[in-house]
């Protein structure tokens, strides 16, 4: 049994790990347009959720976007959020703590989890980190990696789809041993959490569908993308996959037969590159 003096060595211990913790809640804004109002809601979510973490906003005052060619690139094409994509992971790297979008509501805290760093999946085979990020500490070797990458990297509005932090992310991880079967995973000093965490609104996107384990709810404004590709994220977030296809087809039909030679394309080339063509 135990000693009183171990127990208290151990209580103590854990305060001390706690006080440690980066209580630190960052987000991005570039482009100097105001916020949302959308977003102001959602922030006020944060703090009712965390509410003694720091909001610290990200934007021109306090990062140079010259300092990387990726994001002067993407800053100079009005790509926000793929300015967005290489500081948060900055942010974290330097700072620790936690990252959202912000299109992002809360719905429960999160301290619970911070034993780890964290991120989720966004569908069974992909990890969005725009869901959400957590960092224990600064300086952690995988956000050092995801940095280095993006600092070998060149944006280009061509490219736009192979640039993409999900699949910057994701293609890291599998390297590490992820399985793309969205299920709870360690891998290294990472926590990928399933869907149900912080996208509970399903592979068909149709409606929320949250759980006891439901932290929050990424909303897809998807700022990245133009209008119409937004407008086909709206069908197939609220029709499901198969029938915002079809009801998109019949608005645009020239871009979804665009959208569906481009997607036999992607096939083909995928499967050359593993060798299955």
């Amino acid at each position: 049994m135990p000693s009183i003096c171990c127990c208290f060595v151990g209580v103590f211990a854990a305060y001390c790990l706690y006080c440690e913790m980066v209580k630190i809640l960052h987000y991005c804004w570039f482009g100097g347009n105001p916020l949302p109002e959308s977003a102001k809601r959602y922030m006020e979510t944060w703090k009712k959720f965390c509410p003694d973490y720091e909001i610290k906003r990200w934007d021109e005052s306090n990062f140079d976007v010259n300092s990387v060619p990726f994001v002067a690139e993407a800053y100079a094409a009005k790509k926000w959020a793929f300015v967005s994509d290489y500081v948060r992971t900055y942010a974290l790297y330097h700072e620790g703590g936690l990252y959202v979008d912000t299109d992002v509501e809360f719905v429960k805290g999160i301290d619970d989890l911070t034993g780890t760093s964290f991120m989720g999946f966004e569908l069974p085979d992909i990890v969005n980190p725009g869901l959400i990020l957590y960092a224990v500490t600064p300086r952690e070797a995988f956000y050092e990696e995801i940095l280095k990458r993006y600092e070998s990297l060149h944006f280009s509005a061509e490219e736009m789809r192979d640039l993409t932090s999900p699949k910057i992310f994701t293609k890291l991880l599998t390297e590490r041993g992820l399985r793309l079967d969205g299920t709870l995973q360690h891998v290294g000093d990472v926590t990928v959490y399933p869907m149900e965490y912080f996208q509970p609104m399903g592979v068909k996107w149709k409606e929320v569908s949250a759980t006891p384990n439901t932290r929050s709810i990424h909303h897809y404004n998807a700022s990245w993308i133009d209008a119409r590709e937004r407008e086909y994220l709206f069908y197939r977030k609220h029709h499901g996959e198969k029938w915002g296809r079809v009801l998109y087809s019949f608005r645009h039909p020239i871009l979804a037969w665009e959208r569906f030679v481009a997607s036999r394309r992607r096939r083909k080339e995928q499967k050359r590159e593993h060798g299955t063509d």
